[in-house]
C-alpha cells in the first residue's frame, strides 16, 4: 500500500462529491481520477494518492481497491465504497459519504 497522508474529512467530502458527480455524468473511474489529478498541485500528498489510484485503475482495479492502495481513506469510507460497488449504487454511496464527512 502507498504511504500517503490520510485526507481530512473535508478532503474526503470533496473527493467523494466530485467522484459522484463525474460518475453520474457517465465518466469512468479512471478518467475521473485523471481529471482530479489535473486540478491538483503536482507532487502534493493528494496528487501522489491520486497517481497511485490512477495506476491501479489502469490495471483493472475497482475504485475501492484503488482507494485502499492510495492509503488516503479511512476504513469506513472504503467499506462503504465496496458496498456501493457490490450493489450497483456507487454514486449514491459517494454522495452520502460526502455529506457524512462534510458534517
Amino acid at each position: 500500500m502507498a504511504r500517503t497522508e490520510k485526507l481530512s474529512f473535508l478532503g474526503i467530502s470533496a473527493f467523494t462529491e466530485s467522484m459522484a458527480s463525474m460518475l453520474e455524468a457517465g465518466i469512468e473511474n479512471s478518467e475521473a481520477i485523471s481529471l482530479l489529478r489535473q486540478k491538483e498541485k503536482s507532487g502534493g500528498a493528494l496528487d501522489q494518492g491520486l497517481q497511485v489510484m490512477e495506476g491501479k485503475l489502469s490495471e483493472g482495479a475497482s475504485l475501492s481497491e484503488a482507494m485502499i492502495e492510495s492509503g488516503m481513506f479511512p476504513d469506513y469510507a472504503l467499506e462503504m465504497v465496496k458496498a456501493g460497488e457490490a450493489t450497483g449504487k456507487s454514486e449514491d454511496v459517494l454522495k452520502r459519504l460526502s455529506s457524512y464527512y462534510a458534517s
